[in-house]
């Protein structure tokens, strides 16, 4: 048996613009509201809201009636006030949480898409987390490196092996580049691959030239060591305080991304040692003055970068 709907429960059907517009001139030439349920089939009571809907919101002076639909609250939102605080607080403390894991850390139920809804709202979106050096308290004491530290992903060092080069630049000048021998860098070799063949020559050459010069390298042990340090003063040769896992300000840095990248787009692929070797040196051929001048004139404001975010990352 076919039970037919309950009255209570019929949808009314919503007036059109068209319907509404004739009700209401219907009303405005002096026909009564019984006369125009007649006319038109429109409810009597619904006739009376269209015309009062009318007087209400018609712009004063207006001769075109106000048949817009009346504004709807929409459905309610899953989430009240308090609780989208929550969900932004908690994302906020836990940045590498899944999204899935933070929508089920909420006590009401709702989806992911309704979540990621409200997060944006909040001014949260989805992002990969940069890698950038490990940084202690004591780096940071030691370096004023503009990242939200929350969002970063560090890097450590790994044990790949892989082809060490060593370069130079300058304004306006490039140096020599040197491929390294596999096995590691001590200080003896860095005195006797780099600073006495290729370090020494450009850096005199330039102080000539300019009368002033400083040179600007890591923290690297072979840097640090006591025969290097030795072969430095012997030599004249000045080199900048340098903090601890302190990638970001020197401008060369940027040069061997490029060498990479320049690298692995190579066909047939590069794969040997002897291979690598030969790419890498006509990719340092390639570079001209022009291409690091931006990034060394690009120092200043790094450094200022740095003193601002007192000891965090920079976005170089």
């Amino acid at each position: 048996m076919i039970v037919p709907p309950s009255p209570l429960n019929k949808r009314r059907k919503e007036t059109t613009e068209a319907q509404r517009a004739k009700v209401i001139t219907l009303y405005e030439v002096g026909l009564t509201y019984n006369e125009i349920e007649e006319r038109t089939g429109v409810k009597r009571s619904t006739c009376w809201n269209i015309v009062k809907r009318d007087k209400d919101r018609q712009k004063p002076g207006s001769l075109t009636p106000y048949t817009a639909s009346a504004p709807r609250s929409g459905r309610p939102e899953k989430l009240n006030k308090r609780e989208k605080r929550n969900l932004i607080s908690l994302a906020k403390r836990s940045r590498r949480m899944h999204l899935g894991v933070l929508t089920k850390s909420i006590t009401t139920k709702v989806s992911m898409k309704t979540a990621r809804k409200y997060l944006k709202q909040g001014g949260l979106h989805k992002r990969r987390a940069k890698r950038k050096p490990f940084l202690t308290k004591l780096h940071k004491l030691k370096l004023d490196e503009v990242d939200s530290e929350e969002c970063l992903l560090p890097s450590f060092k790994s044990g790949r092996t892989s082809i060490m080069i060593w370069g130079s630049i300058q304004l306006g000048n490039k140096g020599p580049m040197v491929i390294l021998p596999n096995g590691g860098l001590k200080g003896k070799d860095y005195v006797e691959l780099i600073i006495e063949p290729a370090l020494k020559p450009f850096y005199q050459s330039r102080y000539r030239a300019t009368h002033e010069a400083i040179v600007m390298e890591d923290g690297a042990p072979p840097h640090k060591s006591k025969l290097a340090s030795a072969a430095r003063n012997k030599y004249n040769i000045q080199k900048m305080p340098w903090p601890a896992q302190s990638p970001d300000l020197n401008p060369i840095e940027k040069l061997w991304r490029i060498m990479k990248s320049r690298i692995n787009k190579r066909e047939p692929r590069v794969t040997t040692h002897e291979a690598l070797s030969k790419a890498l040196q006509e990719e340092w051929d390639r570079f001209v003055a022009e291409d690091f001048r931006k990034l060394i004139e690009s120092i200043p404001k790094r450094v200022k970068m740095c003193l601002k975010n007192r000891g965090g990352s920079i976005p170089y």
